[in-house]
């Protein structure tokens, strides 16, 4: 079962000198880590309360797995090894004249909407696959597809390629699109916002700052009950929502140990790394 497990930060990321010298082995670039409700966590509100910062600290909780076996009950980042490229012509699958533009030669692709379907003509060498590129496209062999569909997973569905293909000897690769959205944006604490659309301010590249709680993490409840599910945005506490030009699909525990247990190729080393549910609590 996921343990839960603890960490403290501090609005700004600079502890005290008192609180750095009592937990400086505990700290991992700002953030204190204590087990819950543990003789360590007391002494680290006794001293916010002598320091009289109390309030402009943050208390992060979250599930973790206590070893290598995939937990049912956690969610992961959905990762594949290989990835396609775009077969032209690019007009034959996204509709260009709805998607931003851009401005000042930065040239945006957001809002371009798909037209039809893909289809592949060289040889698939994986069951699972993806193009990163207009968020992240999936395509499952037609394996993956009936034992995802058997097993009842939620949060995804099918398309089977059509007419608009590279041509007429294209494999049975479908494309699987995750419909599901979370139920609420995980946070990212402050960021340093690299590459921006000027004229539709999405935002292609951030830099998180680690000493205020980069890593994505959720509160309860901000994760759907689907098995695959997706977030196109993410809130800040400096820059605030921030619209993203890709898509971070998010997948559950008992999918991967399902399809990995099958022999499913095309899978990378999963990623738990933040690890989900996060939620945060107040400190008191």
């Amino acid at each position: 079962m996921p343990a839960l497990n603890s960490y403290y930060l501090v609005k700004g990321g600079e502890w005290p000198e008192a609180i750095e010298a009592a937990f400086g082995d505990r700290m991992t670039v700002g953030a204190i880590n204590v087990a819950p409700d543990s003789p360590e966590e007391a002494r680290v509100i006794a001293l916010c309360e002598t320091a009289d910062i109390l309030g402009a600290v943050t208390k992060v909780e979250y599930l973790y797995s206590t070893g290598d076996e995939l937990q049912d009950d956690l969610w992961y980042y959905l990762q594949t090894e290989p990835v396609r490229e775009i077969p032209d012509p690019l007009t034959s699958f996204f509709d260009m004249t709805t998607a931003c533009g851009g401005a000042d030669r930065f040239r945006c692709n957001v809002g371009a909407q798909q037209i039809g379907t893909f289809a592949f003509s060289q040889p698939e060498p994986y069951d699972i696959e993806h193009i990163h590129a207009f968020g992240e496209l999936f395509f499952v062999s037609d394996r993956c597809k009936r034992l995802i569909e058997a097993a009842g997973f939620t949060g995804c569905r099918f398309l089977s390629p059509g007419e608009n293909s590279v041509r007429a000897d294209s494999h049975n690769l479908v494309q699987m699109i995750i419909d599901t959205e979370v139920s609420s944006l995980p946070e990212v604490g402050e960021v340093r916002i690299t590459r921006r659309c000027p004229k539709c301010a999405t935002v292609y590249q951030f830099v998180p700052d680690i000493r205020s709680g980069s890593s994505p993490y959720f509160k309860a409840g901000d994760l759907a009950t689907s098995d695959f599910q997706i977030y196109r945005a993410v809130r800040s506490s400096n820059e605030g929502d921030l619209s993203l030009a890709f898509q971070v699909p998010l997948v559950s525990g008992r999918v991967l140990k399902h399809l990995l247990g099958s022999g499913i190729s095309g899978l990378s080393t999963y990623s738990d790394e933040p690890l989900i549910p996060f939620r945060t609590v107040p400190v008191r």
